[in-house]
């Protein structure tokens, strides 16, 4: 232990200015953060460039000092000066942990105390949550940069090592978006999931052969290898297999998530506007008409397949696709947009077509249900945390806007128009009344969300289709006004089919105006 302290006393004093810029810059977020906050819930006069400058610099500052601690004794050669002092190399990587803690973690740990007690949280009934967000500082910041210090030999190379990472993930991002059928959440995750593990794997272990070897020949093939491994499998993952399996059929006498029918389109005669074409593919937007979603649930599209038949053979089949809306109880139309080849739109745009469609739904319900009603100012949602009407956010003021610790909880919203306590005006009050919703769910049970600020913001926009004239009820959130929030819970997820056969595809192109 003498030797761990000793080291660490010895990196404090040489690095005395960078733990002083560092501890700088993490105030100044602070300061940031606290001073911003309004009942709004968003910066008030702080200029956006620099707090943005600020949220930047922290984890910029951090890697810094990572760096530069590893570094003071270099792990690449064998010409240091430190080994030839009676060094252990497990004191020595336990002083170089020590540093990590005591300058980053720990005042990051203050930090998320000071600014949960600041936006009205009592610290002390989240610091599992804290801790949590520590283990993801240590995994996502302080692992990978500590491993990339240890295979540079100076400050210089690591910038290009950095350099030459961001290429190689912007890489990766850029195969991965052009694999058929990775973009549904639960095909992505599969791969996205497993490329993180070995990367984090792959930081410890190059990290633990530099201290104990210096072995950086071996340090770098392991990086290679697990280089070429990574697009390999992202690559080779068989997407649209998972996302059949993670959507099943609806089995015979089973209730599906919801049930969706095509609806004929109005043809392009009557409209006297022409299709929207872009250079290599062309838009579908397909009306579809819904229903069987009982009240207190809802279905969310996650992908969609299309498949097209012309009646002379020809025929294209598209690969998942992902897919972003909801289907709430009562809500009888709603849409799907697919995007198709200009080639294959043009040969058959004239032609009947049977059209195909699959849709991945996810049925959710509300398992906490519970009313609460607007209040001028702040007021407190249980479950939520604190919550405000946001008037910035929304046209008709129909968001509530909340402060949460910890992590953006999931949510589900809705409200009756007719029950608005807001003056409005003649002709809305001639129009229907409507249910409004809000959809913010997500399957992720993580205690915390990984952020310097546990303090979450978020917006639940509360939404109406038009009726059948395209009017939209205006009625808002005014104090007063009552809303029911719940917490959604999946319950099914299900692959639904909709046709319709003998329409000419181009009725279903996006359009626009001659004029």
């Amino acid at each position: 232990m003498r030797q761990v302290l000793h080291i660490f006393r010895k990196d404090v004093r040489h690095l005395r200015i960078e733990i002083l810029i560092c501890v700088v810059v993490l105030v100044a977020y602070l300061w940031k953060t606290i001073y911003g906050w309004s009942v709004s819930g968003a910066l008030s006069d702080v200029p956006v460039v620099f707090s943005n400058a600020i949220s930047a610099l922290v984890p910029i500052s951090w890697c810094f000092l990572i760096v530069r601690v590893i570094q003071g004794e270099a792990l690449v050669g064998d010409r240091q000066f430190w080994i030839t002092r009676p060094y252990e190399w497990q004191k020595l990587l336990a002083a170089k942990a020590l540093f990590a803690g005591v300058f980053i973690s720990f005042p990051l740990f203050v930090t998320g105390l000071v600014l949960l007690a600041a936006a009205g949280f009592p610290p002390v009934h989240y610091l599992i949550g804290l801790l949590w967000i520590q283990l993801i500082l240590v995994v996502v910041v302080i692992l990978p940069t500590a491993a990339v210090s240890a295979i540079a030999s100076n400050f210089v190379k690591t910038l290009l090592w950095v350099l030459a990472i961001a290429l190689y993930v912007a890489g990766i991002a850029f195969v991965s978006s052009i694999i058929p059928s990775s973009e549904v959440p639960v095909a992505s995750d599969f791969a996205g999931n497993a490329s993180a593990v070995m990367l984090i794997g792959l930081s410890a272990v190059v990290l633990l052969l530099q201290y104990s070897r210096r072995q950086i020949r071996i340090s770098r093939l392991l990086i290679a290898g697990v280089g070429v491994v990574v697009p390999i499998l992202i690559v080779t993952t068989p997407y649209a297999r998972l996302v059949d399996r993670a959507y099943p059929s609806v089995a015979t006498g089973q209730v599906p998530p919801a049930r969706l029918d095509m609806l004929v389109a109005i043809p392009t005669s009557k409209r006297g506007i022409e299709p929207r074409i872009r250079t290599k593919e062309v838009e579908l937007n397909f009306p579809l008409d819904a229903s069987g979603v009982a009240p207190g649930y809802v279905a969310v599209e996650q992908g969609t397949l299309t498949k097209i038949q012309a009646s002379d053979g020809r025929h294209w089949t598209s690969h998942w696709q992902s897919a972003f809306g909801e289907i709430w109880p009562g809500q009888p139309r709603t849409s799907v947009t697919v995007s198709v080849p200009s080639a294959f739109f043009e040969s058959v745009r004239g032609t009947p077509v049977d059209i195909h469609i699959s849709f991945a739904l996810s049925l959710y319900h509300d398992a906490n249900p519970r009313k609460i009603t607007a209040q001028p100012g702040e007021f407190s949602v249980s479950g939520v945390g604190i919550c405000w009407i946001d008037l910035q956010n929304s046209w008709d003021n129909s968001a509530v806007s909340c402060h949460s610790p910890l992590i953006t909880p999931s949510l589900m919203a809705r409200m009756e128009s007719r029950d608005s306590t807001c003056p409005s005006a003649d002709e809305v009050a001639t129009l229907p009344d409507v249910t409004k919703y809000s959809w913010d769910g997500s399957d992720d049970d993580s205690p915390a969300d990984f952020a310097i600020n546990p303090v979450q913001y978020f917006t639940m926009s509360l939404q109406s289709l038009p009726d059948e004239n395209g009017r939209k009820p205006s009625s808002g959130i005014c104090p007063g006004t009552p809303l029911t929030i719940g917490t959604p819970v999946p319950v099914q997820h299900a692959r639904v089919e909709a046709e319709l056969d003998g329409v000419p595809l181009n009725d279903y192109a996006f359009r626009f105006s001659r004029f």
